[in-house]
């Protein structure tokens, strides 16, 4: 299954992975180290190890959430990137 990820308000990659989003913690040399989004809100641990920051990785392991998924919030933010995308390829005003 491949990788999925979307732009976050400041332009950095989160990765999206069964309705759940990740923020990038940790890089190292052979792996990168995700951590919930919601890590603050909830004090969820969860973590999720990826091969590369780019859709042809592969998920190495993933830990279990201390919250329910918000599958809106991560479509939403997809949304907003689809739109930003579009007003940048001239289709559509910014406004």
């Amino acid at each position: 299954m491949p990788l999925k990820f979307i732009k976050s308000q400041k332009g950095k990659n989160m990765s999206v992975y069964n309705g759940f989003l990740y923020s990038k913690h940790e890089v190292y040399e052979n792996k990168i180290v995700w951590r919930c989004s919601d890590f603050k809100k909830f004090a969820c641990k969860s973590r999720c190890h990826t091969t590369s920051e780019d859709e042809t990785g592969e998920i190495l392991k993933y830990t279990d959430h201390s919250h329910a998924p918000n599958v809106a919030k991560s479509e939403a933010k997809g949304l907003v990137n689809e739109i930003k995308k579009s007003a940048e390829n001239g289709q559509f005003s910014t406004r």
